[in-house]
């Protein structure tokens, strides 16, 4: 049924809710393969921080998301899930999920929504409602446990 499934974490635990829905249905529908995406938003220029400390700054960033990714795949290949990991630097988290999707041909998107409402929602905006709003591919959104 599904053939390649593309899931973004941005690094938080509340993100990792989506793991057990992408090992349920990845061991139940023998998807090929897994794709777990990482957005990294890179350190604006500020005069005072020097091109230097920004560069080392971003490449820090660069490296945690490398490990925290390869933790996230390895509990997946525990369970026989051919996973790959991508790191993509990108200044908008949803538009950089929506252009991987297609350039990937994912054909499923497992993500979880950070539940923010109200002002929070309107100040910060949500990833998981711009990327079900504009995907031409097939979402589960899955809610955080409270």
């Amino acid at each position: 049924m599904y053939r390649k499934v593309l899931v973004p974490l941005d690094g938080t635990e509340i993100s990792e809710h989506s793991i057990s829905h992408v090992k349920s249905i990845a061991t139940s529908c023998n998807v090929p393969q897994v794709i777990l995406l990482r957005i990294v938003e890179p350190m604006p220029v500020y005069a005072e921080l020097g091109e230097a400390k920004r560069i080392e700054i971003n490449k820090n960033a660069e490296v945690g998301a490398k490990e925290y990714l390869a933790r996230i795949a390895g509990s997946l290949k525990k369970e026989n899930i051919n996973t790959e990991s991508v790191i993509i630097i990108g200044e908008d988290a949803a538009t950089e999920i929506l252009n991987y999707a297609q350039k990937s041909k994912a054909d499923l998107i497992i993500m979880t929504s950070h539940s923010h409402s109200g002002l929070m929602r309107w100040l910060i905006g949500s990833v998981a409602e711009r990327v079900i709003r504009h995907s031409r591919v097939s979402i589960l959104l899955v809610s955080p446990e409270k």
